[in-house]
This record gives C-alpha cells, sequence and structure tokens, in this order.
C-alpha cells in the first residue's frame, strides 16, 4: 500500500504512505520507504515475507503449481505501475527473476514457466479471458490476424535475453502498424 510518483503500486489510505497490511496475520508491513522503484518495493516486500509461513500468499508467487492440474491462464501487464511490453514480463514468469537478475537462478525456481506457456498466456489466454477466443489470440484462419515480428524465434532465446528481443513489426487485424516499411521494404514504383 504505497503511492510512488505517477502511480499507486497498491491501493492506500489517507495520507498515501506506508501503512499496515495483512492485519489478520499480524504483520505490520515491508520496509518500503526508502524504496525509489516498484521493483525496489517487490524485492523488499519479498525479502521481507521471506520465512513467514504466508510467504507465498503475501507475494502471490507461484503459477507451474498452478498449471499442472491444466486450468488456462492469462498474462498482462499491470501498465502503468510495471512495463506495457509483454516481453518482459515473459521474461520474468520463465526465469523467476528481476530485469536486473535477482536473484540469482530465479525466486522459487520450481515455479518457472516454459517460454511457450508464457508466450499463450499473452495471446491465446489473454483473448479466453476476454471471452474473445473464436476472434483472436491464435493464428488461424478466419482468426484475427494480431502479429508481432520479433529479431528471433523467443523458444530458441535464452530466457534472460527474452526481455529485450528487438520487435521489428507489428500487425492488427492482418495491418501494419509499426516497420512494415523496415521488414519489407516498398519495391522503387510502389507495391
Amino acid at each position: 500500500m504505497v503511492d510512488l510518483p505517477g502511480g499507486t503500486l497498491l491501493p492506500a489510505f489517507g495520507d498515501g504512505r506506508v501503512h499496515p497490511v495483512m492485519g489478520d496475520l499480524g504483520l505490520l508491513g515491508a520496509p518500503v520507504r526508502k524504496c525509489t522503484s516498484v521493483d525496489g518495493i517487490v524485492e523488499a516486500v519479498r525479502h521481507w515475507a521471506d520465512g513467514h509461513p504466508e510467504a507465498e500468499w503475501i507475494t502471490g508467487d507461484g503459477f507451474d503449481a498452478w498449471l499442472a492440474p491444466g486450468p488456462r491462464i492469462s498474462f498482462d501487464s499491470d501498465w502503468p505501475v510495471t512495463d506495457l511490453e509483454p516481453l518482459p514480463g515473459i521474461a520474468t514468469a520463465v526465469t523467476r527473476q528481476t530485469p536486473a537478475g535477482i536473484p540469482d537462478g530465479g525466486r522459487l525456481r520450481q515455479e518457472r514457466i516454459a517460454i511457450s506457456t508464457a508466450l499463450a498466456a499473452h495471446s491465446a489466454g489473454c483473448a479466453h479471458q476476454a471471452f474473445d477466443e473464436t476472434e483472436w489470440g491464435v493464428l488461424r484462419p478466419g482468426m484475427r490476424a494480431d502479429v508481432v515480428l520479433l529479431a528471433a524465434d523467443p523458444v530458441g532465446t535464452a530466457p534472460r535475453d527474452l526481455a529485450d528481443l528487438p520487435v521489428l513489426g507489428t500487425w492488427l487485424a492482418g495491418r501494419p502498424t509499426n516497420g512494415f516499411d523496415t521488414v519489407f521494404p516498398v519495391p522503387p514504383g510502389g507495391r
């Protein structure tokens, strides 16, 4: 429950500073007053929760255990609190690390998910959550063609490099929206 300049991490009360959280657990809250970024706050909360019997609940950790029974999941950004771009979120789900590579080896390593699972959560999973899976979310004849062309295959990319994969072009409903002329240069004399 901390307000940051330009955004709110969690809803706050009164003066918008640190307040007791999870009172039923007898917890007073993470020491976040000196944090200067959302990443800093998240890391402070995770460090503070380590060793607490409700740590997984407090930090919201763990996807892989949820996936074992087979439910559909969707990923999205918490913009403007976190990055709007999906690749950093996909990288975090795959590595379980901050963009700075902390902690070494990832937090709750057993909860890392495959790149293909994270990509599906950001595409088909979002379409399912929006009750639009018959319209978009996968590339199939008759579906809306929303496409992002990356500089490399994300499935074959080292997980630590996912967040920095260059986007070469985007298409929305089959129409180029960004980078089309760079990826497919217009020949002299037109198309």
